[in-house]
């Protein structure tokens, strides 16, 4: 559906890859047994963003969703959103859900990963026809890893240590590259910045160990990146010394630097041994090869909870979203050769072709379903989790609804579930307005009759506005389109 890249695996991004694997990797075909949720589904692909750029028009999304209709396809997973819009905006896709809601297309689109707080799901998420799939964390934290040496310059001294492969991933073969970590402690805040009399020479063969995303500032208070400060091509990353959100360990990282040839990133601990080896032995080299280990951790801080990024609800219009919650943090999947060939990646574009792969085997079960059955079936049959903090504390009573939909999916009882209900959730609308009665209904559809029993189960709540005050997000730019009809010499 679009322009630029002929061959994705030379020369396109990894996104795309990574979200095919994740509901199609066929195990016995992929290394370490890598498997899809629905590995035996048929599949179509359109590409909607251009290998050099890091966007995708609405044309080619919209084209997309109605040419995979068109062909009849089933199921429709795309994961790819934008800033929340309402539904009748001209830029959302819900007009696509509109114009070609049809009976037999199910469209999954993800909450997006602007969460926690209220308001911060993404379009299409907001529409009338999607469904919008939130993201727990995995319970296991698998961590794919390339080997790599380090050295003292006179070679006295020696050690290995794991490498996470990230983007870009262009190390040099057989080449080592001297360490280069400031002279000063990691920190949440902007640092100075080192004069450049103070590092060496020649920078082309240097790797910058690093605090991921660390901030530097210049004589004249210029917050900027010392890779790209200094035109450094290699950088090694590493976490805080805390997450609370996942087993700690080093996680996939992007450099947007133009002349970025190698990014990779360690754990903390192997990090601080690194550190502390430069510091005894005053220089230290590095070196990576290609012998890959995918290793795993229990995740007993927020395992199958809701991921921290995940996007919450309402809608705009005071609709439940997300309808529930899919595996999205932290998922080892496939991804193009040139970035290692495997990969763990986190956010709702990954827990979205999860909810995807359940709706095919849904569909596999029960031909005869409908959009809003399958739909219907698999938000009925998820499992509420526990409220998640993000601060490594699991409370016992239920995340809201606003976070989670009805829960974390649960692909066994949607396909063997024998109760059918004619919606996925219910939306009271706000205190003004809230609606005096909701209907729905439940139809048995198993071979033995059954009695029903109603019932509720309290779950997080809040306020949206303090009585002291109101306390903004960070700030968004949004895009804006104005029209002048009068005068017309106003361009």
């Amino acid at each position: 559906m679009t322009d630029g890249g002929d061959y994705v695996q030379d020369e396109c991004w990894f996104h795309g890859t990574h979200v095919l694997g994740i509901i199609g990797a066929k195990g016995d075909e992929v290394e370490y047994n890598v498997s899809g949720v629905a590995p035996d589904a048929t599949y179509e692909l359109f590409r909607i963003q251009p290998c050099d750029s890091s966007s995708a028009t609405q044309d080619a999304r919209l084209g997309s969703l109605i040419d995979a209709a068109d062909r009849g396809v089933d199921i429709i997973t795309c994961s790819y959103a934008s800033l929340g819009a309402w539904p009748e905006d001209y830029r959302s896709l819900d007009l696509c859900g509109r114009s070609y809601r049809g009976e037999w297309h199910t469209r999954f689109f993800p909450a997006g990963n602007r969460g926690p707080g209220i308001f911060t799901g993404s379009s299409p998420v907001d529409g009338d026809y999607v469904t919008a799939v939130g993201s727990v964390d995995n319970s296991v934290t698998p961590y794919y890893t390339w080997e790599a040496t380090w050295s003292t310059v006179n070679n006295s001294a020696a050690g290995s240590f794991r490498i996470l492969p990230s983007s870009p991933f262009n190390f040099p073969n057989n080449t080592k590259l001297t360490v280069l970590a400031p002279d000063v402690p990691a920190s949440d805040n902007c640092l100075p910045m080192p004069d450049r009399s103070s590092l060496p020479d020649d920078l082309s063969n240097v790797v910058v160990l690093s605090k991921y995303n660390q901030c530097w500032l210049d004589a004249w208070g210029g917050a900027h990146f010392f890779t790209e400060a200094f035109n450094i091509s290699y950088v090694l990353y590493y976490p805080g010394k805390s997450n609370a959100s996942a087993s700690d360990g080093p996680l996939f990282a992007s450099s947007d630097f133009q002349n970025a040839k190698g990014v990779a990133t360690v754990d903390y601990d192997t990090a601080s041994m690194l550190l502390a080896a430069r510091k005894e032995y005053g220089s230290l080299e590095i070196s990576t090869n290609a012998v890959s280990n995918v290793s795993y951790k229990v995740n007993s801080l927020s395992g199958l909870l809701s991921s921290k990024f995940t996007g919450w609800g309402p809608t705009r219009r005071a609709l439940s979203m997300p309808l529930f919650l899919a595996p999205g943090g932290n998922n080892l999947s496939t991804l193009p050769q040139r970035f290692g060939g495997l990969g763990v990646l986190s956010g709702t574009s990954m827990s979205t072709p999860f909810g995807a792969g359940v709706a095919a085997l849904v569909k596999q079960k029960h031909p005869e379903y409908s959009a809003d059955d399958i739909r219907n079936a698999i938000a009925t049959t998820a499992r509420p989790v526990k409220w998640n903090d993000a601060k490594g504390h699991i409370l016992e009573f239920l995340a809201p609804t606003f976070q989670q939909g009805g829960g974390l999916v649960d692909a066994w009882s949607a396909v063997h579930a024998t109760t059918l209900l004619s919606t996925a959730s219910l939306s009271f609308n706000d205190t003004a307005y809230r609606a005096t009665n909701l209907t729905f209904s439940i139809k048995n559809i198993g071979k033995k009759s059954a009695k029903y029993r109603l019932s509720h189960i309290g779950a997080g709540s809040g306020y949206v506005l303090g009585e002291s005050g109101y306390n903004l997000t960070k700030a968004e730019a949004y895009p804006s389109l104005c029209r002048y009809p009068h005068p017309s010499h106003i361009s």
